[in-house]
């Protein structure tokens, strides 16, 4: 296959809708394995959380089984987090980050055009700002 071809069948993969999917599915598993990790969590421990088999949450963690926003939700919540979803322009940056204000949690997002334009920002009071 000449290399034009190659290129021109991998920028098709690129944006389908499969692919767009198997991404989003391995970054949440590889963030739930890295909860999972951090809070020692076992495979059996989440299955006996979600109510299911441990072979069930082995086949989610190696990418077996084609889940639903559903059962994200409820993986988030055995491991005692909750699901969140963020919709950003294509190419752009997203950092996350989750701070405890007042007793409550708070989700920030960090500000897409400070990243665009390489500059970090600064949390004051809940306030996102540039980085002088």
């Amino acid at each position: 296959m000449p290399w034009s071809k190659y290129r021109d069948f991998i920028q098709q993969v690129e944006v389908s809708d499969s692919y767009l999917s198997a991404g989003i599915e391995i970054e949440f598993t590889e963030e739930l394995c890295r909860v999972m990790q951090e809070r020692d969590i076992s495979r059996a421990d989440l299955a006996r959380r979600m109510g299911t088999s441990p072979a069930y949450i082995t086949k989610i963690l190696n990418g077996g089984v084609n889940f639903t926003v559903a059962t994200m939700a409820k993986l988030s919540k055995a491991v005692g987090l909750q699901l969140r979803v963020h919709l950003a322009p294509k190419g752009s940056q997203t950092r996350w980050l989750d701070a405890l204000v007042g007793g409550n949690w708070r989700h920030f997002e960090a500000v897409r055009a400070l990243e665009l334009n390489g500059q970090d920002g600064e949390i004051n009071d809940g306030d996102i700002t540039a980085a002088a």
